[in-house]
């Protein structure tokens, strides 16, 4: 089926389908987790900074956290609004993957930091999930 769209100020707005919606809602779901995480995990390292890993998670938290809270408003907007534009789909997926990926290298080191075992389970584990779902795609709600 065709996506319907209206012209308004010269760009094309896309009416947000029930699947879209729930795709949006997962990744709220998803950002939202990230970001409370982080929050935890940054409360935890800035009151006793130790070394260079402490500091290198800090900045690449500092990266995450306004990445996936834009991520995060803009699925909130596009849900509440009812339309999205292409442009901001994509800007949404690349500023996601970049969040998750600072977030996920700055867990690394967190953990890295605690024990080098547990550094490198987290990044075998990680690395693992990623190619899951480079495998199975993109995350996608059936209908």
């Amino acid at each position: 089926m065709e996506q319907k769209h209206v012209i308004v100020d010269k760009r094309k707005k896309y009416a947000v389908t029930k699947k879209y919606r729930d795709a949006n809602k997962a990744n709220m779901l998803i950002f939202g987790s990230f970001l409370a995480i982080s929050f935890v995990i940054l409360q935890a390292i800035s009151s006793t900074v130790k070394n260079g890993l402490d500091l290198a998670s800090i900045i690449l938290f500092a990266i995450a956290i306004p990445l996936l809270a834009g991520c995060f408003m803009n699925c909130m907007m596009e849900n509440s609004s009812g339309f999205y534009y292409k442009k901001w789909v994509l800007l949404n997926n690349l500023f996601g993957t970049v969040g998750a990926l600072c977030f996920y290298a700055a867990m690394v080191l967190y953990f890295w930091e605690l024990s080098l075992a547990a550094g490198i389970l987290f990044l075998c584990a990680t690395f693992f999930m990623f190619v899951f779902f480079s495998l199975n795609g993109n995350l996608q709600v059936s209908s």
